[in-house]
């Protein structure tokens, strides 16, 4: 592990980073969060978000995101929950009694750990970033890096 190079890391850091920049459900939940109640939960759902996405790094490490891909039923399990989450988090901002997209409040009136786990949630009940995952980070792994498993 400690073998790879620096122009190794620094291009799998930068890949990872415009992965996080790019838009999807996760940015559209950090960035409602940050507007509607203000930058302390925008944080608390960006490191949600993100440890969402290290849930999926260490499933493709141990082989379940070959699972996730290889089966259809699971895969449409792991796709219809998230789904239904998204919705039920958008219907339940669409009936909150703000009516403006930006709130009026005082920003941190939300949970920082609600937020967080949310944040958790939208992104580790997202298949298609599992499936990213297994093709993405084994062009990483340097020959020798472990054991090889047949």
């Amino acid at each position: 592990m400690f073998e790879y190079t620096l122009l190794h890391w620094m291009t799998f850091l930068s890949a990872a980073v415009l992965l996080n920049l790019s838009p999807g459900p996760d940015i559209a939940y950090i960035l409602g969060q940050t507007l509607r109640s203000g930058r302390r939960q925008g944080f608390a759902a960006m490191f949600g978000i993100w440890t969402g996405a290290a849930l999926h790094v260490v499933m493709a490490a141990v082989g379940l995101s070959a699972i996730l891909a290889t089966s259809a039923l699971a895969f449409s399990i792991v796709k219809w929950v998230g789904a239904a989450y998204l919705i039920w988090l958008g219907i339940k901002m669409l009936l909150s009694q703000g009516d403006q997209f930006v709130a009026a409040e005082k920003p941190g009136n939300k949970n920082l750990s609600t937020v967080y786990w949310q944040g958790m949630l939208v992104s580790a009940l997202n298949p298609k970033v599992a499936i990213f995952f297994l093709a993405f980070l084994p062009q990483f792994i340097g020959e020798g890096a472990g054991p090889a498993e047949a």
